[in-house]
């Protein structure tokens, strides 16, 4: 994934974690206002996203962790020479 796609998925992760938190706040405000009581699933939904953004911020701060190269195998299709023979 080049890095131009990871800053757009990241912007979209962003916008789409604060939409849904902010329509969860909406919502349990107008259940409470009808004496339903959701706080419980609307401090589930926002920890979850609130989680989601913080990998999202913590990603973006320190960017991709330097992985180690791949170990190179030996394939069928080399020759192994014992060094005698040439």
């Amino acid at each position: 994934m080049k890095k131009s796609e990871k800053e757009r998925y990241l912007k979209d992760i962003v916008l789409y974690c604060l939409a849904f938190s902010t329509l969860l706040i909406v919502s349990g405000c107008v259940l409470l206002a009808f004496e339903v009581d959701i706080i419980d699933f609307v401090r589930l939904g926002i920890g979850l996203f609130g989680g989601e953004l913080l990998l999202s911020c913590l990603i973006r701060l320190f960017g991709d962790v330097p992985r180690k190269a791949p170990v190179a195998t030996k394939t069928d299709d080399a020759e192994e020479t014992d060094g005698a023979n040439g």
